[in-house]
C-alpha cells in the first residue's frame, strides 16, 4: 500500500504548503471523507456521522472541527 501511495502522489505531484511531497495516510483520508460528505449533504451532521459509523457528536468533534493548522493559517488573515 505504500507503493501505491508513494506513486500517486508522484504522478499528480502532490505536495504540501512547504512544497514537499505530501504524507497521505488512513486519518487524513477519513478526515477528507468526512468533510467531503459533510458538504455533499449541505451540512447534514447525521449523515455525516452515519458514514463515518460515528455519533454526531464525535464526528462534529474529531473530523469536522479545523485542524490546528487551519486555525493558525486562519488566525494570521
Amino acid at each position: 500500500m505504500e507503493k501505491a501511495i508513494s506513486n500517486l502522489v508522484a504522478e499528480y505531484g502532490l505536495n504540501d504548503s512547504d512544497g514537499k511531497p505530501l504524507r497521505i495516510n488512513i486519518s487524513r483520508l477519513r478526515k477528507t471523507f468526512a468533510n467531503r460528505i459533510f458538504e455533499l449533504t449541505d451540512g447534514d451532521l447525521a449523515t455525516t456521522a452515519a458514514a463515518l459509523g460515528n455519533t454526531p457528536r464525535v464526528a462534529e468533534q474529531n473530523y469536522l472541527a479545523p485542524s490546528a493548522d487551519t486555525r493558525r493559517n486562519c488566525s494570521s488573515w
